[in-house]
């Protein structure tokens, strides 16, 4: 996963603070050939014109925050790392260097390191949903799933009309199995989304869940019906169909998971097992 936003770079102002007027006059120029550089998908060439940039003005952040994109792209973390800190140290509130190296942390699976960043975001800019977004998914990573959920409920007050986020919090529902509220955002998803497959699927997981499985049945269909060609659509409803004793209509889903999925052996065993409860009602 890399967020690596060279269209927010190429926005960034030019800032800088104690160099000489000659100095930063030439860092300046520096820095604009550098987001040339970059537009123009030359990012080496990009990287000496930033690190010129620096050297003539030694506290550049824009040019320390995009020369770390740069690094991160290249796979060069620490260097990244470096810039990133650099640019923080320079001005402590300077939220985009936070975000990048937060995203940085989460690359490199350090996410109590990232979820202290992100938190700088939100003491920066408390009404920034994105920085809540983020900090939910190292909150996930790290089996925190109560501080995720807190996390997306804020970032939903903040952005109400985003109905994405009411089915990414039922995601964070249904892992601790509280089906009533992973329900609600569900339904408030499918509200604003009428043609979503992967929400009519995951409604359907939950009504299972529940042994509610008309209900699931019910909602697999309408994904099948928007997706026609996804085997876990059809998978999930012939369990549904296996579990009210519908065996035939159980086992024609499972040949079709077969025919989408040729490779897989334990629909092969389900075949089998649903061939002989067929025959031992017959």
């Amino acid at each position: 996963m890399r967020y690596i936003c060279l269209a927010i770079c190429l926005l960034m102002p030019f800032q800088s603070f104690t160099a000489s007027p000659e100095r930063k006059r030439k860092a300046k120029l520096y820095y604009e050939q550098a987001m040339k550089a970059v537009a123009a998908g030359k990012p080496n060439k990009a990287l000496k014109l930033y690190t010129n940039a620096i050297k003539h003005d030694p506290e550049l952040l824009a040019a320390y925050n995009n020369r770390g994109m740069i690094y991160f792209d290249k796979g060069q973390n620490d260097k990244a790392i470096d810039d990133f800190s650099r640019a923080i140290e320079i001005d402590p509130k300077y939220q985009l260097a936070y975000v990048n190296r937060a995203t940085l942390y989460q690359v490199q699976k350090k996410h109590e390191d990232a979820v202290r960043d992100f938190t700088k975001v939100i003491e920066i800019d408390p009404r920034n949903p994105g920085a809540y977004i983020r900090r939910a998914a190292s909150y996930f990573t790290l089996e925190d799933i109560q501080s995720a959920i807190d996390d997306y409920s804020k970032a939903i007050e903040l952005s109400p009309d985003l109905a994405k986020l009411r089915f990414e919090r039922a995601g964070l529902y249904l892992t601790k199995k509280d089906y009533d509220k992973a329900l609600g955002d569900i339904n408030a998803f499918i509200k604003a989304e009428p043609e979503s497959d992967t929400a009519y699927n995951s409604r359907g997981v939950v009504y299972a869940a529940r042994k509610m499985y008309k209900e699931a049945i019910e909602d697999y269909t309408r994904a099948i019906g928007i997706a026609a060609n996804n085997a876990r659509y059809y998978a999930n409803r012939g369990t549904a169909y296996k579990n009210t004793g519908e065996y035939k209509k159980a086992l024609a889903d499972f040949e079709k998971v077969l025919d989408l999925k040729p490779m897989s052996v334990e629909y092969k065993k389900l075949i089998e097992e649903v061939t002989r409860l067929i025959k031992e009602e017959e």
